[in-house]
């Protein structure tokens, strides 16, 4: 850490990202493209984790994920998933989840995985909507 209180571009005292999701860019040229989840929302860097800049308008969530050119999926505390399908701009409600989820991501565009807080793993075929157990722990 420099003397100046600043890592990464982002400044002593700034929100420090709960998750980093790293989205290989489909724009030749353009790098890598960062998603940081904070507690003041969605975060988004294209110099490589140098600078992040809030993306305005984009829900609280706990945990997303990039899929696709433009693609992205997230979960937020109160279990509910969103989607976006222009790289964090809007935001739509696909479903939600049982809880809050303690691991979440996509598969692809419709195959979502989510493992809860009790160790139930739960998977979702349609973009979020729906949500189905594939595992559940064994009660002890």
């Amino acid at each position: 850490m420099a003397d100046d209180g600043e890592v990464g571009g982002v400044e002593a005292g700034a929100p420090k990202p709960v998750e980093v999701v790293l989205r290989p860019a489909h724009v030749q040229g353009e790098g890598i493209v960062e998603y940081a989840t904070t507690p003041d929302g969605l975060q988004v860097s294209h110099d490589g984790g140098v600078n992040f800049t809030a993306l305005t308008g984009s829900p609280l969530m706990s945990y997303v994920d990039a899929f696709g050119a433009d693609e992205l999926v997230g979960a937020g505390a109160d279990g509910q998933v969103h989607i976006s399908k222009d790289s964090g701009k809007t935001w739509q409600v696909s479903g939600r989840l049982p809880g809050q989820a303690a691991a979440f991501t996509a598969v692809d565009s419709q195959r979502l995985l989510a493992a809860m807080e009790d160790g139930t793993v739960m998977e979702s075929t349609d973009a979020g909507h729906r949500f189905a157990i594939v595992y559940r722990p064994a009660s002890s």
